[in-house]
């Protein structure tokens, strides 16, 4: 009986292990989610490779667009892919809040207030002081910050 006992208490601890030791997967947003900040994404293809967290150096593929449609900006147009590390403040605010949570494979339109893009000094001559961004990202490489 005790033995018994103790192979449920094994079992039952190297599940909760298991449980705690997996991260949960992000969810896909394919209806438009609004953050606290102020930045709405939506996906519109959910990746199914390694998660874009905190610390993570990524790669991605963007267009970047002022609300009325005209394209300011392509990674396209500056050689293919951008990298940068999420989190470090090395690009606008709405674009590093943006790709956390994506997975690789993935791409996410993201429309940036003005406190999370250029602000009141703008971006000239392309984005006015005080105007919104909208990026269309798409996550191409995601490494873990914890190897």
């Amino acid at each position: 009986m005790s033995r018994a006992i103790a192979a449920l208490l094994t079992v039952a601890c190297l599940s909760a292990a298991c449980t705690d030791s997996v991260p949960e997967r992000a969810a896909c947003a394919r209806r438009p989610v609004t953050t606290d900040s102020g930045l709405t994404y939506q996906d519109l293809r959910c990746g199914r490779g390694p998660e874009a967290i905190g610390g993570s150096s990524v790669t991605i593929r963007y267009t970047a667009q002022l609300p009325n449609g005209t394209q300011f900006g392509s990674s396209r147009e500056q050689g293919g892919s951008f990298v940068f590390p999420v989190g470090r403040g090395q690009v606008i605010e709405g674009l590093d809040e943006g790709v956390r949570g994506m997975r690789v494979g993935g791409t996410r339109r993201l429309e940036i207030p003005a406190g999370l893009a250029y602000g009141d000094a703008g971006f000239p001559p392309e984005v006015e002081p005080g105007a919104g961004v909208v990026f269309q990202v798409e996550l191409l490489e995601a490494e873990d910050p914890h190897p």
